[in-house]
C-alpha cells in the first residue's frame, strides 16, 4: 500500500481502539478507508447476507487487515472494540490468556462476544493447538447463527488459510486478501497472483486461487469439485464428463451434439468468465479432441464432499 493509504488504515484502526462515539469526523476516515480496500472485500463485507461472528482475513499486510477488522466493527458492531496481538507468543501462553483455567467455564473471548468486537493477529504455523481450541469453543458457541445478538465479532488475521481446520472454516466467514504488487516476483502480469497453491472450500463454496477468494454458484463448485477428484492432476475426456457429472450418456459416442455438450460448455465458460481476472488464463482448458483439464493445481480440504454420478 501507498503510505497515504497505510496512514488511513492506522488512523481508522486508532478510532475503533478508542471506542469512540461515532461523529462526523470519525464517518469520513471511514468514508476514506472504504476507498482502499479492495472491491471484493467491500463485496464480501457488504454482502446482503450477514457475516457470521466470526471472521478471518487471509493476509500478510497487518495494516490492511487492521483497516478491514475496524471496517467491519463499524459497519456493524456497537460495542467496545479491543485487539490482541500474539506475536511471539506460544501455543501455551495463547491458551492460558484467551482460556484461564477459573473461574470454571469462563474464558477471555467470552468478556468479548457479549455485543463487543475482538481482533486478534499474530497467530502463525506454531499455534496450530490454538486453533484446536478455537474449534471446540466454536463447537459449543455455535457461531454459525449471525442473528444472535448477545455475541460480538472475533475477527482473527491469519497469512495462510492452511492453518484454519476445515471444520472452523465452516463455522466462519472467510476475507481473503491479493498480495501487494511490490510482492510479486519481477515479470508478473498485474493482477495474477505469486502463490498459485489454490483451495476449494466445501459448505461456503469459495475458490482461493492464491490469495484471491472467488464465491462459485454450488453447481459451479460440484462440478470443480469432480474435475479435481476424477482428473488427479490429468485430463478428462468430455464424454466421461458428461456421462458421470451431467449423466448424459456419451461414453460410446465419437460425435458429440450441441445439446449434449451444452450443459458442460455453460459451466465451464461460466466458471472461466468468474476466475479469470485473478488467473489471467482459463481455469478448464482444453487439450483438444474432447480433452479438458484445470490449468493450475486445486487442493481439496480433508472431508470436502465428492461428486457422484
Amino acid at each position: 500500500m501507498k503510505s497515504k493509504e497505510i496512514e488511513i488504515c492506522r488512523n481508522a484502526f486508532s478510532l475503533a481502539q478508542r471506542n469512540l462515539e461515532k461523529s462526523q469526523k470519525q464517518t469520513e476516515v471511514f468514508k476514506n478507508l472504504q476507498k482502499i480496500i479492495p472491491a471484493e472485500i467491500l463485496e464480501q463485507i457488504e454482502s446482503p447476507k450477514k457475516p457470521l461472528h466470526c471472521i478471518f482475513v487471509i493476509s500478510s499486510d497487518f495494516d490492511l487487515v487492521a483497516g478491514i477488522a475496524s471496517y467491519i466493527y463499524h459497519v456493524y458492531a456497537s460495542g467496545s472494540f479491543t485487539h490482541l496481538s500474539y506475536s511471539g507468543y506460544t501455543d501455551q501462553q495463547i491458551i492460558s490468556d484467551l482460556f484461564p483455567p477459573s473461574p470454571p467455564n469462563k474464558f477471555r473471548l467470552d468478556h468479548y462476544l457479549k455485543g463487543r468486537t475482538l481482533f486478534i493477529s499474530g497467530l502463525g504455523n506454531n499455534h496450530r493447538l490454538v486453533f484446536k481450541r478455537l474449534l471446540g469453543v466454536f463447537r459449543e458457541i455455535n457461531f454459525s447463527n449471525p442473528y444472535k445478538k448477545e455475541f460480538g465479532f472475533l475477527i482473527i488475521s491469519v497469512e495462510d488459510i492452511a492453518l484454519i481446520p476445515q471444520e472452523l472454516m465452516n463455522l466462519s466467514d472467510m476475507i481473503g486478501i491479493k498480495s501487494a504488487k511490490k510482492d510479486l516476483p519481477a515479470g508478473t502480469p498485474e493482477g495474477v497472483p505469486e502463490d498459485t497453491s489454490s483451495y476449494l472450500l466445501n459448505n461456503t463454496n469459495y475458490l482461493h486461487i492464491g490469495r484471491t477468494p472467488i464465491k462459485l454458484a454450488p453447481s459451479h463448485a460440484d462440478f470443480l469439485r469432480f474435475m479435481v477428484n476424477e482428473s488427479k492432476g490429468s485430463f478428462l475426456e468430455l464424454q466421461y464428463i458428461l456421462t458421470y457429472h451431467y449423466g448424459i450418456e456419451t461414453m460410446n459416442k465419437m460425435t458429440l451434439s450441441k445439446d449434449e455438450r451444452r450443459p458442460f460448455d455453460k459451466e465451464a465458460n461460466k466458471i472461466n468468465t468468474q476466475c479469470k481476472k485473478a488467473l489471467q488464463k482459463d481455469l478448464i482448458k482444453s487439450l483438444g479432441d474432447k480433452k479438458y483439464t484445470l490449468s493450475i493445481n486445486i487442493k481439496l480440504p480433508k472431508n470436502s464432499p465428492k461428486d457422484s454420478p
